[in-house]
């Protein structure tokens, strides 16, 4: 079993991200990579507490639409810190709907899809994946929409 705290900066924040869409998504996401026994928290914030987050760890003063925390060191013989209670921590997920629901206009997709779609591009990145651009042929970004359809049947 994996567990996934959730947080919202803004109560607002809830209705456009609901609670039981995200766990599911990170349930399956976690199942598909066979990753049991985690915790990933996630926190929903507006567009300037992610711009602030986003100058402050990566320098780039502008909102973002999902950062990644990893919690331990991919190269360490047990990559993740455990919790009393024996979850491996893999780490935080920062999410700004509203960049989300920026991109989903552009990209002319539900707003549904493009918070599942970050979900699990966060997941990938906890979990030691990383890609230098945002090229259709990154092999992350390639297998993140593996998952994405993996999981689209039962989502949206």
């Amino acid at each position: 079993m994996n567990r996934f705290p959730l947080s919202y900066e803004d109560p607002s924040l809830r209705a456009s991200c609901p609670a039981e869409l995200v766990r599911k998504v990170l349930r399956g996401t976690c199942r598909i990579l066979g990753l049991r026994n985690v915790e990933i928290s996630v926190s929903f914030v507006g567009e300037q507490r992610m711009r602030e987050i986003n100058k402050s760890y990566r320098g780039i003063d502008e909102s973002t639409d999902v950062l990644s925390f990893a919690s331990g060191d991919s190269d360490a013989v047990v990559p993740w810190p455990e919790t009393e209670d024996g979850y491996r921590v893999m780490g935080d997920l920062v999410i700004a709907p509203g960049t989300l629901n920026n991109n989903a206009e552009y990209f002319s997709i539900p707003f549904t899809e493009e918070l599942c779609r970050v979900l699990i591009h966060g997941c990938l990145h906890l979990n030691g994946e990383d890609h230098a651009t945002n090229g259709p042929d990154e092999p992350m970004l390639k297998h993140q929409e593996e998952l994405m359809n993996q999981l689209k049947g039962g989502l949206f």
